[in-house]
């Protein structure tokens, strides 16, 4: 069961985010803070983001049988673009970061591993850290995108989104309208399920992992700057296909 949630976590911040190379500028009433709280059968995974000026800090965190997980990226959106410049991810000892991505873009490298392990890895404008990706998705999330993805200990090169068919949703009383993304390599694929509404935040997420099975994540709860949009008791959700 440890393994599994691990394994779906990882696929949260990992799959769950695509980003397009270059996106406008986030608007003046872009919200400065979003919180979205994702259910699953086994655990909870609560998404939040800041942003004030030009920088920016999103955080994944889940305490999956009574192990506290979170994962932090922080950067600055400058020339139209988010630029990752720290991502690290954290296991119980939130001082130490266990694997860390550090991007330098005036050498277009970034520093991939444990503190010690000194990999690099090449990075191009638009490259994306797990969780700076869906910053950016949501900033222009209407066309697909081939990118790089980075985690703490690996880069993943040329990792493809193709935008699919809008498709309405139900999540508790509210029926709305979203933007399916999917990506697919190997023997993997993800649908991201993005909601215009509430300014293309990604409110369902489905994975298919291979041998490790299906896994179908929804948000039962968001707040955009400090209101409730969605809080939804009941985390079965409904779909129907628009005409």
């Amino acid at each position: 069961m440890k393994w599994i949630a691990a394994l779906v976590l990882w696929a949260l911040a990992t799959l769950s985010f695509a980003a397009p190379r270059v996106v406008k500028a986030a608007p003046p009433d872009y919200p400065k803070k979003v919180e979205i709280n994702y259910f699953l059968s086994i655990f909870n995974a609560k998404m939040t983001w800041e942003i004030a000026n030009d920088h920016y800090v999103l955080q994944l965190a889940t305490q999956p049988l009574g192990k506290k997980m979170i994962w932090l990226s922080e950067g600055q959106i400058k020339k139209n673009t988010v630029m990752p410049l720290r991502f690290a991810e954290f296991r119980n000892d939130l001082t130490v970061a266990r694997n860390m991505a550090q991007f330098d873009w005036a050498s277009g490298l970034a520093t991939v591993g444990a503190a010690d392990s000194g990999q690099t890895e090449p990075i191009a404008l638009g490259d994306q850290d797990l969780l700076s990706a869906a910053l950016q998705f949501a900033l222009q999330p209407k066309q697909g995108r081939t990118l790089a993805l980075f985690n703490g200990r690996k880069r993943y090169p040329e990792v493809e989104f193709v935008l699919k068919e809008k498709t309405k949703l139900k999540l508790g009383n509210q029926e709305i309208e979203t933007v399916v993304l999917t990506a697919q390599w190997e023997n993997r694929q993800v649908e991201y399920w993005l909601a215009p509404r509430w300014h293309h935040i990604p409110v369902r997420m489905i994975f298919t992992l291979g041998k490790e099975g299906v896994f179908d994540v929804s948000a039962n709860e968001i707040s955009i700057d400090g209101q409730t949009v969605l809080s939804r008791p009941n985390p079965n959700i409904q779909t129907r296909q628009e005409n």
